[in-house]
């Protein structure tokens, strides 16, 4: 799953903030100096995200809103996809 975050202004990797990817609370990603991002194993059901711009010593600078979302994964249980088209 790709996560992008828009930082204003812009990170300047000389300063080394970075910033931390939190899915329901827990880091989620390595902090990069980087606005996008990919979350691997992302579990079906109902998740949140947050974005936090850290400093180097990795102490919290400022807090995105958070972001509610569902995870849907195709499943071969789901009956709809067992059907079979008319002949």
């Amino acid at each position: 799953m790709r996560v992008d975050v828009e930082v204003i202004p812009p990170l300047d990797k000389q300063f080394g903030k970075a910033v931390r990817i939190l899915l329901d609370g827990k880091p989620a990603a390595p902090e990069l100096p980087a606005n996008s991002f990919t979350l691997e194993g992302v579990e079906r059901g109902q998740h949140w995200l947050q974005a936090v711009l850290v400093d180097e010593q990795g102490q919290a600078l400022q807090v995105s809103d958070t972001i509610y979302f569902t995870m849907w994964q195709a499943s071969v249980n789901n009956p709809a996809l067992n059907r079979r088209p008319p002949r």
